[in-house]
């Protein structure tokens, strides 16, 4: 293979992008990401002790990969809630995870669907 030149893998330097973004650009960024990479699941689970033996149990969380887990501790810094954890069964993958639902009403707001216009 004389000739061949052999490039280096490209490797992204997400976490930093994130830092120097003032709030309207990371709110871009972060809402861009969530398409891709976050998901709002509500479970619904018996509980004996509440009033109706059942209860919804609201979680978002963002996954990524754990060489990339400064990004998801850099959503936790900039959002200011939620924990960044290993997810179980895959020790190779990282979560950035709300459950709080305080937390999930006040900082992570999924927006509603946007009803198209009439014609």
């Amino acid at each position: 293979m004389i000739g061949t030149i052999r490039r280096k893998p490209k490797l992204y330097k997400l976490n930093l992008r994130v830092r120097v973004m003032n709030g309207d650009r990371f709110i871009s960024y972060f809402l861009g990401f969530v398409d891709g990479e976050g998901c709002f699941n509500i479970s619904l689970k018996k509980q004996d002790s509440a009033k109706m033996r059942w209860v919804l149990d609201p979680v978002f969380h963002v996954t990524q990969h754990k060489n990339h887990k400064e990004l998801l501790y850099n959503f936790q810094k900039m959002l200011g809630c939620g924990s960044v954890i290993k997810k179980y069964g895959q020790p190779d993958t990282m979560q950035f995870i709300v459950q709080s639902r305080r937390e999930l009403v006040e900082k992570i707001k999924h927006p509603s669907p946007t009803k198209k216009p009439k014609k």
